[in-house]
């Protein structure tokens, strides 16, 4: 009989759990990697054969794979800082090139939830419209 998490769950055994999830998760690690490798070669051989399309249907015996290829975007090379090449072109060709974007994020937990407390009644309700204070959701780590 095939093993499923749900049956394993109901025998109580949380060892049993770890081994099970142990041994999924180096299958997935595994078929990943071979799944990657079929998705370059699928990759490749789509671009070949699109002719500049933005997509194509290539069939295999049991289905169709569907290779869709965006459009080209500008990428910042790892480890490097726009700040420093704003510094190196003219302002009117770096403003032509870039759009300054302003990011609005919470501060710490800690921060936030007494900075919040200390707010109006009134402003605490306009705040949680808008945002509220959750659990993260666990990692399970597992050796590969």
């Amino acid at each position: 009989m095939i093993k499923r998490s749900r049956d394993l769950i109901a025998q109580g055994s949380p060892e049993a759990v770890i081994d099970y999830a142990i041994d999924l998760n180096r299958k997935k690690v595994r078929l990943e990697a071979e799944l990657e490798e079929a998705k370059v070669y699928l990759r490749q051989i789509g671009r070949e054969r699109a002719q500049g399309a933005w997509s194509i249907d290539l069939d295999g015996l049991t289905g169709t794979a569907t290779i869709v290829f965006p459009a080209m975007v500008v990428k910042t090379k790892r480890d490097r800082d726009l700040k420093d090449l704003e510094e190196n072109l003219p302002p009117v060709a770096f403003k032509s090139l870039f759009v300054r974007e302003v990011k609005i994020t919470p501060v710490p937990i800690e921060d936030f939830v007494e900075k919040r407390e200390a707010l109006s009644s009134a402003d605490q309700a306009a705040l949680d419209n808008f945002v509220e204070v959750v659990h993260a959701t666990a990692k399970v780590n597992l050796p590969r």
